[in-house]
């Protein structure tokens, strides 16, 4: 398994013991802080490598999951790259399963005040974030079919989240 942007590596307690997973992340101070949590918890199945979601090197067909949580609102226009790279790093019946906050569509004035904060967000709160990515659509474009979606709003309303599972098509 692949997990992209793992941050701190707060996710690693969810996966299986018995589960190979490289996780990348390409920020060195949080790539620190996900080694210092393997250690503090045992944990001895994840590799770790410094690795930006649009430039990960792997052989194709390498994994049967890949896994990003809040990673596309940082990609920012390179994420059809990202896309096609996890489109390429997939085995033909393998997955991609994801958690990312997106544009409020749905609303009449949502995505208007997205577009509005977001300079300030992602300058000041948001640490490079982008509230207002259409990632479901970044996604279907990328030749990716969506088995199942689960859209949920958040607080504070800036972006609401949507996670679900895509395959290649």
């Amino acid at each position: 398994m692949l997990a992209v942007g793992c941050g701190t590596g707060a996710s690693f307690a969810l996966y299986s013991a018995d589960a190979e997973v490289v996780a990348t992340e390409p920020d060195a101070e949080m790539l620190k802080r996900a080694e210092k949590h393997l250690k503090e918890k045992g944990i001895t199945n994840v590799e770790l490598r410094r690795a930006a979601a649009q430039g990960i090197d792997f052989e194709d067909g390498s994994f049967d999951t890949i896994v990003s949580c809040l990673v596309f609102c940082h990609v920012g226009d390179d994420a059809p790259v990202a896309l096609a790279g996890f489109k390429r790093l997939l085995k033909p019946d393998g997955s991609f399963r994801f958690m990312e906050h997106v544009r409020n569509d749905d609303s009449r004035f949502g995505g208007k005040f997205q577009d509005l904060v977001n300079p300030l967000w992602k300058r000041i709160l948001g640490a490079g974030c982008n509230c207002n990515r259409r990632t479901r659509k970044a996604i279907e474009e990328a030749g990716f079919e969506i088995e199942w979606v689960k859209r949920e709003p958040t607080f504070p309303p800036t972006s609401p989240v949507i996670y679900g599972v895509a395959r290649p098509r």
